[in-house]
Parts: C-alpha cells; structure tokens; sequence
C-alpha cells in the first residue's frame, strides 16, 4: 500500500510525502527457506521556489529537498539493511518565456547510503556492507525549443475523433 499526500504551504513552498506499506512472504522449497515480515518505505520532498518581480540573479530560482528510508527488506536468506540519504537540486530558469534552465544537483549529500545485508541460514551467516566512495554531482544545462502547448495533443486527438464518426 502507498500513501502520497502534496501540500502547498504559501505560493512558494510545497511538500509531498510518501509512505509505502508492505508485507513479504518469501519460500524458496528447494531450498527449505522461507521468511516473512513488513518491509516500508518513506521519501519527503520539499520544493521552494522564488519568484520576484524585479530582475533579480534570485529570481526563477528553485530548490529541492529529497529524504528517503528504506526499512530492513527481508530476502530468502535474511535480510537486506535499512538504508537512507537525502539529495538536494537547485534550478535556475532564465532567458525570455524561461527557455533555458541550469540544474545542479548531488546525490546523497551527507554521504549516509549505504547498503548491507544479512544471510543468516541453517549452514551459514554472513554480514556484508557497502557504499559509494564519492557522492554524485551532476550539472545540467537544457534550451527548450518551439512552445510547449499540451493542449495541441488534446485538440489532435479531438479533430481524429471527430473524423472517425463520419
């Protein structure tokens, strides 16, 4: 079961959570191996947006904030580790009619993801971590070309229908 829930706080705020709910049942007969139990997720992304009046280097400039956790996952052999990060972008919208953007963003900013397991069966036990060595930075530079008129499609697919009832 997933819950998602979006709330505007102000014209320039915005926060959308998410909860995923989930009860896993694992058999493997070959095997003999079976295990159960909840697995959950849960991500918050908080967006902030400025927008002035004046022409200001601050002006079109967004941010966004994205916390996840992953609960223990439970596999055939045991179990996969909980796990969390939080990732931050900025964007910043300029030239006329906000054709050109810049985006910046790095992926688990206070270098906290990491990933581990833990086998536990009748014949062997084992731990096991790991994580990335470096966080991810990426820069993104994008010109939109022509309009964006997304009620072309809508009146396209109007116009065939109309041509097929004749």
């Amino acid at each position: 079961m997933e819950l998602t829930y979006q709330q505007n706080i102000g014209r320039s705020f915005d926060i959308a959570p998410t909860v995923d709910l989930q009860y896993r049942k694992v058999k493997v007969d070959q095997q003999n191996l079976s295990n159960e139990g909840f697995n959950w997720e849960a991500q918050l992304t908080a967006n902030y947006r400025i927008n002035t009046r004046s022409k200001s280097l601050f002006n079109k400039l967004s941010f966004q904030l994205m916390g996840e956790y992953e609960s223990q996952e439970v596999t055939a052999q045991g179990k996969n580790r909980e796990q969390y990060s939080i990732d931050f972008a900025m964007r910043k919208d300029f030239l006329k009619g906000n054709k050109a953007s810049f985006t910046f963003n790095i992926n688990d900013v206070f270098n906290s993801r990491r990933f581990g397991s833990v086998y536990d069966t009748e014949t062997f036990y084992q731990e096991a971590f790991r994580r990335r060595n470096v966080r991810g930075f990426r820069v993104t530079l994008t010109y939109r070309f022509g309009n964006s008129d997304f009620n072309l499609f809508k009146r396209s697919r109007e116009e065939d229908e109309g041509e097929r009832d004749m």
